[in-house]
């Protein structure tokens, strides 16, 4: 079935650049926010904010010469 989640979409540039999570469309609770940032057209880096408990996880997107996703670091 479909998510009982409401999901906000935020676009920079032509690229999504956020992702807001609330629990439904009233927006009363949100729960996470995702932040996708990008260098020459690739997505470098993706920060997921649990906001019931204010932590934060990155990851990082490295490539290679071609544009080939080579590894993802967590911290």
């Amino acid at each position: 079935g479909l998510s009982e989640f409401f999901n906000e979409f935020t676009y920079t540039s032509g690229n999504l650049s956020k992702i807001e999570i609330y629990t439904n469309n009233t927006k009363t609770t949100k729960l996470y926010t995702k932040n996708l940032t990008y260098s020459s057209g690739s997505l470098t880096q993706l920060q997921i904010t649990d906001e019931t408990n204010s932590t934060t996880e990155t990851k990082n997107f490295s490539y290679d010469a071609n544009g080939n996703l080579i590894n993802i670091t967590k911290t």
